[in-house]
């Protein structure tokens, strides 16, 4: 097995992943997983170990310089990255990095770690990216005197210069998160400017 980027399915025994729309986030995914599964990419087996053997993006099949039975190790836990069982993937990795260390193989623990510490980032970040900002919601509650947690919250906004090209404008958080594509922009059609009452009783009623 190997790990690359395709446009095409060509390989029905291979595993895909995508559609990706972003190529930059692509290409940056992608050299992340190298570095925390360090699978070959090359289209054949080479005569001789590449680059990617000698900066640690792959373990050189090529030359047997790894097991059948350690490749498909990485093959599992890459698989179960993809499927989203991250912490499965650490546990995995962690247990590894233990087994080197007993072993005495404190080069092959120290990159093992340096994984683990990789996916643990990423898990993070990803489990900070999902949890609401409950904290805050709970201090904003508070502070006007809601009965429940303001999960749904959408603020407005009204500008104009000098009274001219007036327009309001919504933003939209649920959770505590910003929900982008909800946001709305209203042109203001009140000819009495400038008065921000007004232009705010507007927008508010249209929305």
């Amino acid at each position: 097995p190997r790990l690359f980027i395709t446009r095409r399915r060509t390989n029905a025994e291979a595993i895909y992943c995508g559609p990706y729309t972003n190529a930059t986030l692509l290409k940056e995914a992608f050299a992340f997983l190298k570095k925390v599964f360090p699978l070959r990419s090359c289209r054949k087996l080479n005569k001789r170990v590449c680059l990617e053997y000698h900066i640690a993006q792959c373990m050189g099949p090529c030359q047997n310089k790894i097991s059948k039975i350690e490749y498909n190790h990485i093959v599992n836990n890459l698989r179960k990255f993809l499927e989203g069982k991250k912490e499965d993937v650490i546990n995995n990795l962690q247990d590894e990095m233990k087994k080197c260390s007993s072993k005495k193989e404190y080069e092959k623990a120290i990159i093992i770690k340096q994984r683990v510490e990789a996916l643990t980032s990423v898990q993070n970040f990803y489990d900070n990216a999902k949890k609401p900002m409950f904290g805050e919601l709970d201090e904003l509650q508070h502070i006007m005197g809601m009965k429940n947690i303001p999960v749904h919250i959408e603020c407005f906004d009204v500008s104009n210069i000098s009274g001219e090209d007036a327009v309001g404008s919504m933003v939209k958080f649920v959770g505590g998160k910003q929900k982008k594509p909800d946001y709305k922009r209203f042109r203001i059609k009140s000819k009495n400017f400038p008065d921000d009452y007004m232009m705010m009783r507007e927008i508010v009623r249209r929305r």
